[in-house]
């Protein structure tokens, strides 16, 4: 059965370098996928100052890194598109935001000789990936979903 796609982005305010400073999970193939940010990661990265017109990383820069990411996670990396790139600020620190990447696992291809008549319906897979300032994407920690 596949898991519905959820991604949620959760953060909460720093008080040692671990705990965690903002989080995104996405659920994929029965697995809870969950990326997080610590303190430390975030102290590395630089900082967005409100006066400069352009972030530290390029949003292409963003995605080539999420995508290289994407590829050590899941076999086929080639299967999933890019539909969504976001800014998020991380509550509580001053000037310091991260990209979440979002890709969509795209549909399977139906060959042109099929009979039946009949594609059913697909609904894709959706995994976000977070993206430090600095250009680090952070990499997922997979737990599987229990089965009733």
């Amino acid at each position: 059965m596949l898991v519905s796609a959820l991604i949620l982005a959760l953060q909460a305010p720093v008080v040692t370098d671990d705990v965690v400073v903002f989080s995104s999970v996405s659920y994929v193939n029965d697995t809870r996928w969950e990326s997080v940010v610590r303190a430390v990661d975030l102290e590395r990265s630089p900082r967005w100052a409100a006066s400069a017109d352009n972030p530290p990383v390029a949003p292409r820069v963003a995605v080539r890194s999420a995508r290289v990411l994407l590829a050590t996670v899941f076999t086929g990396p080639d299967g999933w598109d890019l539909s969504q790139i976001s800014l998020q600020p991380v509550v509580n620190q001053a000037d310091k935001w991260v990209y979440v990447v979002d890709f969509e696992q795209q549909p399977p291809v139906v060959p042109h000789n099929a009979t039946d008549g009949e594609l059913g319906s697909f609904i894709g897979e959706k995994m976000g990936v977070v993206v430090l300032m600095d250009g680090t994407a952070m990499r997922p920690t997979g737990h599987p979903l229990k089965k009733h």
